[in-house]
């Protein structure tokens, strides 16, 4: 019954006083998994037996000790393809360290070969007669691209050729073969 009085408030649910457990398991749920959603969290809390269901923490809580307590800051994922994260590539990878571990790394060279498309500044829009299309002839009327070759070692991009267009496996050849004669 609502008399009209201050002392007449709406409920609002007690505060749930934050543990060590729940602090620790909420920063360990979002490494393993940084794009949980709050209520995921709260879900997960219940689940693992760490809150009851009936003093786990508010989604607001959750968001307040995520970025409060923890310190946590919301950002853009860098997404790793789980394909890449078998034992058969993680055992090449460590083949590839153990047979370059005695190379003097200056000696190492990389080859790399990059396509880049560029915008054009064609127009879109122009004028014609009425009931007649605008037309015009216009260069590189799909965006143009170049090819980049470029040599790099460890201090940076020893050599580069720029082609106009797409490459095709000769372009990179003579790239080696000049690069070999120097």
């Amino acid at each position: 019954m609502h008399t009209g009085t201050i002392t007449d408030k709406p409920y609002r649910r007690p505060a749930v006083l934050v543990n060590e457990n729940i602090l620790t398991a909420i920063e360990y749920y979002l490494y393993r998994q940084p794009s949980l959603y709050h209520k995921e969290i709260q879900n997960k809390l219940v689940n693992d037996g760490i809150c009851q269901p009936d003093n786990v923490p508010s989604v607001v809580s959750i968001c307040r000790i995520i970025t409060k307590k923890l310190c946590f800051k919301r950002k853009k994922l860098t997404i790793k393809a789980k394909e890449g994260l078998t034992d058969q590539v993680q055992a090449k990878f460590d083949l590839f360290l153990h047979n370059i571990e005695n190379i003097n790394p200056f000696s190492i060279h990389c080859f790399d070969e990059a396509s880049v498309v560029l915008t054009t500044g064609n127009r879109k829009y122009g004028h014609s007669l009425p009931n007649e299309r605008a037309f015009e002839i216009q260069r590189y009327a799909s965006n143009a691209n170049y090819t980049i070759n470029l040599m790099q070692s460890p201090l940076g991009i020893d050599y580069f050729n720029i082609i106009d267009g797409p490459s095709n496996g000769l372009h990179l050849l003579n790239f080696y073969q000049r690069i070999a004669r120097n």
